[in-house]
């Protein structure tokens, strides 16, 4: 996250909090902010990397690459939004879910 924050693209495993916190390039779409691989093989780690040096030729792209992942908000203050939202929308399902009381 410190990397990305100074426009740095990781290439990870995709697990854990790498996985949330690192989004898989997509080239058709241009979104992502770096490049995960699932598999625990040298094979993919290696496509990983092919991946990049193919992107990195092309500046603009590795700009729009680089400036998604500098954008991403990886403060307190925003993980505590969205536990906030999560909270709130789990609150609502349980209020819209709950059966009426028994009359009588």
């Amino acid at each position: 996250m410190v990397a990305m924050r100074y426009g740095t693209i990781p290439v990870v495993h995709q697990t854990g909090g790498l996985a949330d916190s690192v989004t898989d390039y997509d080239p058709r779409t241009g979104a992502g902010t770096g490049f995960a691989f699932r598999g625990y093989s040298g094979m993919q780690l290696f496509a990983s990397v092919v991946r990049a040096l193919e992107s990195y030729k092309y500046p603009e792209v590795w700009r729009r690459l680089s400036q998604s992942a500098m954008g991403r908000d990886f403060s307190w203050e925003a993980s505590a939004q969205e536990y906030q939202e999560l909270y709130r929308d789990a609150m609502a399902f349980q209020n819209s879910t709950q059966l009426p009381a028994r009359v009588g």
